[in-house]
């Protein structure tokens, strides 16, 4: 069975391209708070990069899992998303798992395929400071783009544990 075009535009839309501008603007925003008494940001020692790139690595999926499934559960509630088809959801799978098991799982996967390999590579290449603005926008795109890459499964598996648990009469 295929996703209703509702659902489509939920993935793309919302989990997609929603994902990434806010994160975007969140992301930079913060980064820019932190550091706005800098005029150039290192790779190591205090207020540097490498750290708040793995930071955004762990918690970025980790807030994001815990604010998504809230959202979707919601929704699929008020009946502003509508359920998955039963037959689209695995016996078995990540949506059975509690929530903060889902948010670690993306925080491992983001800190060891994400931001761990970013910092080692910035390491790797002797990465001389940035200026704060470049440090802000690179630091807001990548967290955006981080955003964008963890936010269509931890949608789908907050989706198919909210269409299991969403009453019989409300399914598609």
């Amino acid at each position: 069975m295929e996703l209703s075009t509702r659902h489509r535009q939920f993935f793309r839309n919302d989990q997609f391209l929603h994902a990434f501008v806010i994160n975007v603007i969140i992301n930079g925003a913060i980064a820019w708070a932190i550091l706005r008494e800098h005029e150039v940001i290192p790779l190591w020692g205090e207020s540097a990069m490498g750290p708040d790139l793995l930071a955004t690595g762990v918690l970025l999926p980790v807030f994001m899992t815990l604010i998504v499934s809230r959202i979707i559960t919601g929704q699929v509630a008020k009946g502003d998303l509508p359920p998955l088809d039963t037959t689209m959801i695995t016996e078995r799978g990540m949506h059975r798992r509690p929530v903060i098991v889902r948010a670690g799982l993306l925080a491992l996967f983001a800190t060891f395929c994400g931001s761990l390999p970013l910092v080692a590579l910035l390491h790797l290449a002797s990465a001389q400071p940035v200026s704060l603005g470049g440090f802000v926008t690179f630091k807001a795109l990548w967290a955006g783009a981080m955003a964008a890459l963890l936010s269509p499964p931890m949608a789908w598996w907050a989706l198919a544990t909210a269409s299991e648990n969403a009453p019989a009469n409300a399914k598609a």
